[in-house]
């Protein structure tokens, strides 16, 4: 087993190697190395802080930078790390030799097609793996095409010829190549909506991920929560339909005003029976919430919070029609003379489309009684 992989290339030092471990230098990398990650095409990159990404391959760091990036590399900044899109298109085939030996070793290698076609499935690849003295293991690396046909999966070969130094065990390999593509997933683009009682429609939105192959519909309908459907809002429901690489789809929810003074009113929202090879995902339901919201909060201004008042926060509701709400901020009566002390008040987050006005901030002055 190894014990180190990496050696900076500036300075080594000795290390105690606990027994059954051999401490084996994998490869000698520039002294302002900053971070490594493999590849899934088996090629481990590393980060030099000045701005070089390099590549080692096959247990040799290449001379040439895979990147040069322009960076201001002084003290903790510079090129710092490196991540791999989930996509990566790659596959890599792992290429073992059962013994080690001062000997070099090397095998012929191809790709052949199976289902999957080179050109438009993979990229068709052939080539030599040499094992340098004393290595076992090295990696095949073969690019995936990926497109948005709906295809079963495909699977290519990896074959093995004419070894020099050793005998072919499994002279094939197989790479399947899975299929992704679909109609996707269907789900509200929120649990919760808002909108005011005089705002008109309130407009509804669902969208479509993991796939967008051909097209496809969901049902959708409301339902009363707190809102009457005819006094508060109308009754709703339909198909939306998806089209060849279309994301989202929406509807309308219309909104009755009235003069009542009414609490915040809920519409419950659902979608059903997706068809084309579409699913539902979870957020499935979601509620529309008529009226107006605002959070509200206290801090401190020249008052302490722990001996001069009880800190306070939540939300106020506006319903139609209704044009005030109040909080209650309670105040600490002492026996201490002092100044007078002050609370900040602030609204933030409003809701329902409603929008802070110029006085978004206001200030509380507790009067000193003593």
């Amino acid at each position: 087993m190894l014990a180190a992989l990496l050696q900076l290339g500036a300075s080594t030092h000795a290390a105690t190697v606990p027994s059954g471990f051999v401490d084996s230098i994998f490869v000698a990398v520039p002294s302002d190395a900053t971070a490594m990650k493999f590849s899934p095409d088996g090629r481990l990159f590393v980060c030099q802080q000045s701005g070089k990404l390099r590549v080692v391959q096959n247990g040799t760091l290449l001379a040439t930078p895979f990147l040069t990036l322009t960076v201001h590399d002084g003290g903790e900044r510079g090129l710092l790390g490196i991540a791999f899109d989930p996509d990566f298109q790659t596959v890599a085939f792992p290429v073992t030799r059962s013994v080690s030996s001062a000997a070099p070793v090397s095998v012929a290698w191809k790709t052949t097609n199976g289902s999957a076609k080179s050109g438009s499935d993979y990229a068709a690849g052939s080539g030599t793996v040499t094992f340098p003295a004393g290595s076992t293991l090295r990696t095949i690396a073969v690019t995936i095409h990926g497109d948005t046909a709906v295809e079963t999966k495909e699977v290519f070969y990896i074959d093995l010829s004419a070894p020099l130094g050793a005998t072919i065990a499994d002279a094939r390999a197989v790479g399947s190549i899975k299929n992704d593509d679909g109609a996707g997933t269907i789900v509200f683009s929120a649990w919760k909506y808002q909108r005011t009682e005089n705002g008109g429609n309130a407009k509804i939105t669902a969208t479509r991920s993991g796939g967008l192959v051909g097209g496809m519909t969901v049902r959708y309908s409301t339902a009363n929560g707190i809102a009457s459907a005819g006094t508060d809002y109308t009754a709703t429901s339909g198909t939306l339909t998806f089209g060849a690489g279309v994301e989202s789809a929406s509807f309308q929810v219309p909104i009755t005003n009235d003069a009542r003074d009414e609490v915040n009113e809920t519409v419950n929202l659902s979608l059903s029976t997706p068809a084309g090879g579409a699913v539902l995902g979870t957020r499935r339901t979601a509620v529309l919430s008529i009226g107006v919201t605002v959070h509200y909060a206290t801090s401190a201004g020249t008052a302490s919070a722990t001996a001069d008042y009880t800190p306070a926060s939540g939300m106020l509701s506006f319903a139609a029609g209704q044009t005030s709400a109040s909080f209650a901020a309670a105040i600490r009566d002492d026996t201490i003379n002092e100044a007078n002390e002050t609370v900040n008040l602030a609204l933030a987050n409003p809701t329902g489309g409603a929008h802070l006005g110029s006085r978004p901030t206001a200030v509380l002055t507790i009067l000193d009684n003593e």
